[in-house]
């Protein structure tokens, strides 16, 4: 059992944590991020020098296996494994690293599309407050024929903040896809 103890503190459980795709920031000798184990706003979740983990969210602790054992919901002997814990004394296998790569990357992936969104959200909505304005102020039909050509996107801007303000992230993505080809709005 000493060399399993042994062995795990080798691991960096910082690097175990970002593999699972949490995005982790360091702060002074530790790395915080928003807890896997619970939905919060603001990043609750710790990985202390040490190589132990507590979440002041939501009450969770442990080492490197006790991690791996609550984030994949695995028993100890597969957390083991999984880590690279053998008895060559490898702790992380090139396999492990290629996963920890492969989630790094999708979770950059993941932030970067999260970032447009909100972008996108605060662009569109800005459009429509602002068309919304411009129209509350004509006072005639001169206004309205001088200015009336910035109603003919207002659906289209509509139409998107309804995909980006919904829970389908596959419409959201689409929107995305098509904004990254064409480089403008263009309906799905």
């Amino acid at each position: 059992m000493i060399a399993i103890a042994e062995r795990k503190q080798n691991i960096d459980l910082a690097e175990v944590v970002q593999g699972a795709g949490v995005e982790m920031k360091s702060r002074g000798g530790r790395s915080v991020g928003h807890c896997p184990f619970h939905t919060e706003k603001t990043p609750s979740f710790y990985v202390f020098p040490d190589n132990r983990f507590k979440c002041f969210g939501c009450g969770e602790s442990g080492d490197s296996i006790d991690f791996v054992q609550k984030y994949h919901g695995v028993d100890f002997k597969t957390a083991l494994q999984i880590l690279g814990i053998d008895r060559q004394n490898r702790t992380i296998t090139p396999e492990i690293k290629r996963q920890i790569k492969q989630r790094k990357h999708r979770a950059a992936l993941v932030e970067r599309f999260r970032r447009w969104e909100v972008e996108k959200s605060n662009e569109l909505g800005l459009l429509i407050r602002c068309t919304y304005k411009v129209m509350r102020s004509w006072k005639s039909i001169e206004d309205l024929e001088r200015g009336g050509g910035i109603l003919h996107p207002l659906p289209f801007y509509e139409y998107f903040m309804d995909i980006l303000c919904s829970s389908d992230d596959e419409a959201k993505f689409q929107f995305y896809k098509n904004e990254a080809t064409n480089g403008e709005l263009q309906p799905c």
